[in-house]
């Protein structure tokens, strides 16, 4: 008797635009990209997928490391939520042209949206994944302002 390895394989679920523009808002660009390139496999795109993420990680380094060379005064008299908005606003750009409408029909015809306890746990994971990132930047900070 021969035995058969089961492939279980996960269910193809879809990031709406609202996820990914929350996602964006709150774990930073790497954590929209990501859900935007889960997108892209689910549309078959699986080069793009590797692109957007890799500029996910690109841009969530240069925007740390540029927090550190704006001056205080600077930061201070910024709202807090200027950099959070701009980034999300261009995620959240690029996967409505890029995107929403292809995922909507997918949605459509039967293919399931992520949960948002799932976003939630994604998002979570990214914070907690950046969080020694955060860290070191913020002490490179602390050591060029001695």
């Amino acid at each position: 008797m021969e035995s058969e390895a089961l492939i279980l394989e996960k269910p193809l679920r879809v990031w709406t635009y609202v996820q990914v523009s929350l996602a964006s808002y709150l774990s930073g660009p790497i954590g929209g990209c990501y859900l935007v390139s889960q997108n892209c496999k689910a549309l078959g795109k699986e080069q793009l997928a590797k692109k957007v993420m890799i500029w996910g990680i690109v841009s969530s380094l240069i925007l740390m490391g540029l927090l550190l060379f704006i001056p205080v005064a600077l930061v201070e008299k910024l709202p807090k939520t200027i950099l959070p908005i701009a980034y999300t606003a261009v995620i959240s750009a690029y996967m409505q042209q890029t995107q929403k409408a292809a995922i909507k029909e997918l949605i459509q015809d039967g293919l399931k949206r992520a949960s948002y306890p799932r976003l939630f746990l994604t998002i979570l994971g990214f914070l907690v994944i950046q969080a020694p990132v955060m860290f070191l930047f913020g002490f490179l900070a602390y050591v060029m302002a001695v």
